[in-house]
């Protein structure tokens, strides 16, 4: 079979090897679509650190072909995808209800490859059958949106909030779409590249800010000078954090899911952050959401196919990453012998 890696940060090659076996509790799924991330380009850039070689691609869909003996959950023919974090519900952690900090957390593609590969084959813990009505692109992106479920409910967004968000890539307008649902009364979501911030008005932004011409925090005060109730961060650098700080009203609760550096500072005075109660917080990962983010992406009340701008062979992923890196797209799709 054909599968993607990475030998070392910058380059991609595909390669061969056997299509790997069934073990007793894990299922070989014949993969057909899978969604390169932020952090996958992270990982190729090198700024996400991994042992190379590494096979890359955690948003996947596909079809059960094979399954262990004792899988019981899922059978041959079903329609599934995953939630690629592998915790090992024995740590203080997830026994704690907390999966996303469990301390064994597996994830793919550093002893198995990963999603841009023909076929996986995976933990049945970890695998979960979609609806029909699901098509296998849209459920490449089940897992973006069940990252973004936790964002938004570790952020406490409340009917009647004014929300900023920072970041109009995948994840930020996700984000928008939830947020809009939810009843926030404004929607502001600040991106730097056009096309984006049109597509964010598409799906229903109320304003867009291009932070390279425009104090994001002066327009937020301009709609309500008291500022935001929620400002969502998805990029995750000292200065949209900063910024994203400014936008605040007091008791205003900053949530960020970016990952951008391990260099990068957090410059939120202090004072300010006891005087008006501010709350900073990180959320990681998408702790007991797949099953809601199924639902959602199966109820329809959310376009998700808008995100999909480009699509690509396997063959041709390094293209695929070339156009993902320069942010000439929302969501990469790369296709499996040429199925969908």
């Amino acid at each position: 079979m054909r599968y993607a890696v990475l030998p070392q940060a910058g380059v991609v090659k595909i390669e061969e090897k056997p299509i790997p076996p069934v073990e007793d509790d894990k299922v070989l799924i014949n993969v057909k679509m899978c969604g390169i991330c932020g952090t996958d380009t992270l990982i190729y850039k090198g700024i996400f650190h991994v042992n190379f070689p590494y096979s890359p691609g955690h948003e996947y869909s596909g079809v059960v072909v094979d399954a262990g003996k004792k899988v019981c959950s899922v059978k041959v023919g079903d329609r599934v995808t995953v939630n690629p974090n592998h915790e090992c519900g024995l740590c203080s952690y997830c026994r704690s209800g907390l999966p996303n900090h469990c301390e064994n957390l597996k994830k793919p593609g550093i002893k198995s490859n990963g999603g841009f590969a023909e076929y996986v084959s995976v933990p049945e813990k970890i695998v979960y059958r979609i609806p029909d009505n699901i098509s296998f692109k849209e459920a490449t992106l089940i897992e973006p949106v069940s990252c973004v479920l936790h964002m938004v409910d570790e952020a406490g967004m409340k009917a009647g909030d004014l929300v900023v968000i920072i970041g109009g890539g995948t994840m930020g307008l996700i984000s928008l779409l939830l947020c809009k649902n939810y009843g926030a009364r404004t929607v502001i979501l600040s991106e730097p590249v056009e096309y984006k911030r049109a597509l964010a008005k598409q799906l229903g932004a109320d304003l867009t800010c291009d932070p390279a011409k425009e104090s994001l925090s002066s327009l937020v005060k301009e709609v309500d000078r008291y500022g935001a109730d929620v400002v969502l961060d998805n990029v995750g650098s000292s200065n949209t954090i900063y910024e994203g700080y400014k936008c605040l009203r007091k008791k205003g609760r900053l949530t960020i899911s970016g990952l951008n550096s391990d260099k990068t500072d957090i410059p939120i005075p202090s004072q300010d952050i006891v005087k008006n109660e501010l709350t900073v917080k990180g959320v990681f990962l998408n702790p007991n959401t797949i099953i809601r983010a199924i639902g959602l992406t199966a109820s329809g009340v959310y376009p998700l196919d808008y995100l999909i701008t480009h699509e690509f062979e396997l063959s041709e992923i390094d293209r695929a990453f070339d156009i993902s890196m320069k942010g000439e797209a929302v969501k990469v799709l790369v296709r499996m012998n040429g199925q969908e």
